[in-house]
């Protein structure tokens, strides 16, 4: 029995239920042949591990959760597992190579303007600190020098914030990343 014609069946045998509950009820069934054909059965097999279409029907009528589990788990049985499946597994090779060629060289260039920030915004600051001691000390070109004073601040608060910003997303990111070389080391691809 094809998909098609397990589900006309399926749904025909469900008639007396609400449409909502009926199609819930087939877009579940969907998914289980979709998942059989992505494990390689064909709907005829599919279609044979979950029964016959009355029976199951009768299940969802009677509202009984342990026949339907129990159809349901008998198809997922007989799908072969995915550990079970060959897969390319050169997991720990490809993240070695990857974080050797391209990963390890971006983050050093991002902790360095990183740094290089950090360093910009402290000689903001001492430019700031300075001209501010000097103001005092130069009597004609003091607001001219409160107006350069002013416009460091705001730039010094700028790149501050900036920087708070920058480093946070490079924190999560690095963590994404640890995270994602895992997950390829131990499942690959």
């Amino acid at each position: 029995m094809t998909k098609k014609d397990y589900l006309d069946s399926l749904s025909n045998e469900l008639g007396t239920m609400s449409y909502n509950d009926v199609k819930e009820i087939i877009a579940e069934i969907e998914e289980h042949f979709a998942q059989g054909i992505i494990a390689g059965k064909s709907e005829e097999d599919i279609a044979e591990g979950l029964g016959s279409p009355k029976e199951l029907a009768a299940a969802y009528l009677e509202g009984n959760e342990t026949k339907i589990r129990t159809a349901l788990k008998k198809m997922k049985q007989e799908e072969p597992s995915r550990e079970s499946t060959p897969k390319w597994n050169n997991g720990p090779l490809f993240v070695v190579l990857f974080n050797l060629f391209l990963a390890i060289p971006l983050w050093i260039v991002l902790f360095i303007i990183l740094l290089s920030g950090i360093a910009i915004d402290a000689g903001v600051i001492f430019v700031l600190i300075s001209l501010a001691m000097a103001i005092p000390a130069s009597g004609a070109f003091i607001p001219g020098l409160i107006v350069l004073d002013v416009s460091i601040l705001f730039f010094a608060i700028f790149l501050t914030f900036l920087l708070i910003l920058l480093i946070k997303y490079f924190f999560q990111g690095t963590g994404r990343y640890i995270n994602w070389n895992r997950d390829v080391w131990d499942h690959g691809f």
